[in-house]
């Protein structure tokens, strides 16, 4: 899926793969979370041309919730995006 079509109707799916610039995009227009899969943070430094696949969309992500075994905190926002880049 281009970029475009991220961003036009808000649609990303689970194990499609995406630029990290569309993500990035997509995450602030529509507040969510994006986090690296085994990290214990959210992602600080990228290459906006990195490609990253969707492992999981965590809807209703507003408390704390599991990520294996570590407990996410998080009050801002609604969605949680679990990536791995490819």
């Amino acid at each position: 899926m281009v970029m475009e079509d991220v961003l036009r109707y808000g649609s990303i799916k689970e194990g499609e793969v995406y630029r990290r610039e569309a993500l990035e995009i997509y995450a602030e227009k529509y507040r969510c979370m994006l986090i690296e899969d085994g990290a214990s943070r959210g992602i600080l430094a990228y290459d906006p041309s990195d490609d990253y696949m969707i492992l999981q969309i965590i809807q209703g992500a507003g408390s704390n919730f599991l990520l294996g075994k570590t407990v996410v905190a998080n009050k801002f926002f609604e969605q949680a995006i679990i990536i791995k880049k490819v």
